[in-house]
Parts: C-alpha cells; sequence; structure tokens
C-alpha cells in the first residue's frame, strides 16, 4: 500500500495535520474517490484514523483524518535492511532499558531527598564519629544519592547479566 506514492504524500500530509479527504484531493490535485480509496486501505492497515467528525452545511458526514502517531517511514531498502538485521528495534530496546534505570534512578533520588529531614545547626565546627554509634544505614540513607546510584549499578548488573545469558 505505501509503495504507491500517492499513498505516501497521503500519508506524510496527515502526518503534519488532520484533514478531510476533500482537501487532501485539492491539495494533491487527485480525484475524491482515489483519495478515499487510498485513505480506506490506511484505515485498514491501521496508520490512518478518523479523528473527527461532524456534520457540514448540507448535513452531509465530514470526517477528518490523521496519520496514528509512532509511524515510522523507511525507504524500501533501509526497511528491508531493518527487516533482515533488527537493528532498529534491538537499538530501541536497549535505549528503553537504559532510559527506565534512569528514570527509576531519578525518581529514587527524588524520593530521598523529599524524605530527607533537615539538620538543625551544629556548635561544633567538626563533630567525631565514634564507631560505636556510627550507623552505616543512616549513613546510606542521609545522602540523597547514594540510593540512586545503588539502582543505577543494579540496573546495570542486571542488563550484563541477562546479556550474558542470551549469549550463552
Amino acid at each position: 500500500m505505501l509503495n504507491n506514492d500517492s499513498s505516501r504524500e497521503i500519508l506524510l500530509l496527515l502526518i503534519e495535520k488532520e484533514m478531510t479527504a476533500n482537501e487532501i484531493a485539492i491539495q494533491m490535485k487527485l480525484s475524491l474517490p482515489l483519495v478515499l480509496y487510498h485513505i480506506n486501505q490506511m484505515i485498514q492497515s491501521g496508520i490512518v484514523i478518523v479523528s473527527k467528525t461532524f456534520t457540514n452545511s448540507k448535513n452531509q458526514p465530514m470526517k477528518y483524518y490523521s496519520a496514528k502517531s509512532g509511524i515510522v517511514i523507511l525507504p524500501e531498502i533501509a526497511s528491508i535492511k531493518a527487516k533482515e538485521s533488527k537493528s532498529f528495534s534491538n537499538s530501541l530496546k536497549t535505549i528503553m532499558k537504559f532510559a527506565v534505570i534512569g528514570i527509576v534512578s531519578f525518581v529514587s533520588w527524588v524520593h530521598v531527598k523529599s524524605q530527607q529531614k533537615e539538620l538543625p545547626p551544629s556548635d561544633d565546627s567538626f563533630d567525631y564519629v565514634s564507631p560505636q554509634n556510627y550507623d552505616f544505614l543512616d549513613v546510606i540513607i542521609s545522602e540523597p544519592i547514594i540510593i540512586p546510584l545503588l539502582v543505577i549499578i543494579v540496573g546495570l548488573s542486571i542488563l550484563f547479566v541477562l546479556e550474558k545469558r542470551k549469549k550463552v
């Protein structure tokens, strides 16, 4: 269906803005039945949707069409290579994994920062922490960057282990 120049041009118009079939026909200088044929083919394929419908002054229903979001159009040669190598989808998956780790780290940092208590000002410029009073958990919780760093380290470790398992 997208092998046809008219279909590709219609889709590019609908990516830019929503339009009626009549507006597309006028802009592309094509017949209305031909435009409707291409639009219906793209609706059946799921790449075009009816974005809104209203009744015009002649009580005729007017449909506005738009492209579905998230469509990637590649030239034929690139699409064949992408299907064969699947590198594009693998790259997206890898990027998403790192993005999730980053988002979780940021959210944990914001949470820790919001839970952090204000310490009262100290009289002494230097307080000695004796080993008996030293609580490792308090230090981890008092430093807001520690938990996000742990999230990043654990996330990257999990990714590393999963990649090793895939290769074995």
